[in-house]
């Protein structure tokens, strides 16, 4: 009995010995957790930061680039034998006697003038990328050629930084493509992250002649990623799956508007939903740009359709690609005029002065007159009819891919002044051979989401 009792003595004083115990080792689980989890937190925090920062950096540099670009673009003049932007890193201006110094002064290459402190955005360590007739001094990489300030407060305070040093790591003229590096001060520390600007057509869809829509270049961090000239996919959020577009009949042009894919037929003029072709229902978009009592479409003429090779859409204006030879031209649907057609960019005839239709002043290089299949608008691309007020844009750019019909790829670029009133077009022909499918495929439109620059 004693023992049992001694026993019970000893189990009686064990149990708050144990939980005291469980209490300490959760207590030290606890804060072991409680650490890893601030650990872990502060490493996403920071990787966020600086994932931010990097975005922020390659969209300074953006910004930088397109008014680069357009100090060269206005520097060729009528020159029809002009490279691209970033060919001429490369291969120089292609034009006879026509240089160009860019990245050289921030008051012609970015238009930035000091802000209400005092502080210049933008500066540039060097005389800039001299870009002769044939070569670039550029042209070799590691070349700095701005430096950005962060002047904003709060701006700061989400990048992490004050300002940003790039310089030219490398020029990739077959993948249309310029290759920074970019420096920034972290906190104590230097942080560098490379990107790429990517100049030309990234990715593709193309509408085959059978009525199936392939992809050209899928990217392979897409929620529906695909082939090289596979089927295009899609991801439709209603159904939670991708899907491929139904063959339809009678159309050879394709548009992407919202995220949403469009055939084009232009013996009639009437646009056509994919969306819901493939699902089965009614899919013939009204003139009003509507469908089933839902607007989907931007609002349009079936009569100044017809004929018309292939179209594309820049917010909410429609422009296209119509005719051929010498009559071939580039050309918007004027919402100022019952969308009736306005050229912006005579393609066919080298004009030697101003040449008026319908409104507004033309200068264009001319001597582009070809039979064309399919137009493109890249995502950077502002509108030039019917501007935003108050936007703060004097030059406007549209940039298009123009596909021709016998398979070779053309940018042009149609530049606007601010009140719309005159346009000047120039034209570029990529230098790299382009995909056998280019011949044999019609309309063609940029896949929606591919950004203008990758981070790596």
């Amino acid at each position: 009995m004693y023992s049992s009792n001694r026993k019970s003595r000893r189990g009686i004083l064990e149990i708050p010995l144990a939980v005291a115990t469980v209490v300490g080792i959760a207590a030290v689980s606890f804060l072991a957790m409680n650490k890893f989890l601030t650990s872990f937190t502060q490493k996403k925090l920071k990787v966020n930061a600086q994932t931010i920062s990097n975005a922020s950096g390659a969209e300074i540099m953006l910004v930088t680039y397109r008014m680069a670009e357009i100090k060269y673009i206005k520097a060729l003049g009528t020159c029809s034998s002009a490279n691209s932007f970033i060919d001429s890193f490369k291969y120089g201006t292609g034009c006879s006697g026509i240089s160009v110094n860019t990245f050289a002064s921030a008051e012609t290459d970015v238009g930035s003038q000091p802000d209400a402190h005092g502080t210049t955005v933008y500066t540039f360590p060097s005389t800039g990328c001299a870009i002769t007739d044939a070569d670039s001094n550029c042209a070799t990489g590691s070349t700095e050629v701005v430096n950005a300030s962060v002047v904003s407060d709060q701006a700061r305070a989400i990048t992490s930084t004050s300002g940003y040093r790039f310089e030219i790591n490398g020029v990739h003229v077959e993948k249309e493509q310029l290759e920074f590096q970019a420096t920034y001060t972290d906190g104590t520390y230097n942080s560098k992250f490379s990107f790429v600007i990517r100049g030309g057509l990234t990715n593709a869809a193309h509408l085959e002649a059978a009525g199936k829509v392939t992809q050209e270049n899928p990217d392979p961090l897409a929620k529906c990623p695909g082939a090289p000239w596979a089927l295009f996919q899609v991801f439709d959020p209603s159904l939670r799956q991708c899907m491929s577009f139904n063959t339809f009949g009678g159309g050879t042009g394709l548009a992407q508007f919202n995220g949403r894919y469009f055939g084009f037929r232009p013996a009639d003029g009437q646009i056509i939903d994919l969306f819901a072709g493939t699902k089965g229902g009614n899919y013939n978009v009204d003139e009003n740009g509507f469908l089933d009592g839902v607007q989907v479409f931007p609002s349009y003429s079936k009569l100044d359709l017809i004929n018309v090779d292939d179209i594309t859409v820049i917010q909410n204006q429609i422009y296209y690609i119509a005719l051929n030879g010498m009559t071939a031209n580039i050309g918007v649907l004027d919402p100022n005029n019952s969308n009736q057609r306005k050229v912006l960019c005579p393609l066919g005839t080298a004009y030697s002065g101003p040449y008026v239709t319908g409104g507004p002043t033309l200068n264009s290089q001319g001597g582009w007159g070809q039979s064309y299949e399919g137009i493109a608008a890249s995502t950077s691309s502002d509108v030039l009819i019917q501007p935003v007020p108050d936007d703060g844009l004097t030059d406007r750019v549209a940039t298009f891919f123009l596909k021709t019909s016998s398979g070779a790829l053309l940018t042009a670029v149609i530049l606007g002044d601010g009140p719309g009133s005159t346009y000047s077009c120039y034209v570029f022909k990529n230098n790299a051979i382009q995909p056998l499918e280019y011949t044999r495929t019609n309309g063609f439109e940029s896949v929606a989401g591919v950004k203008p620059y990758y981070i790596f």
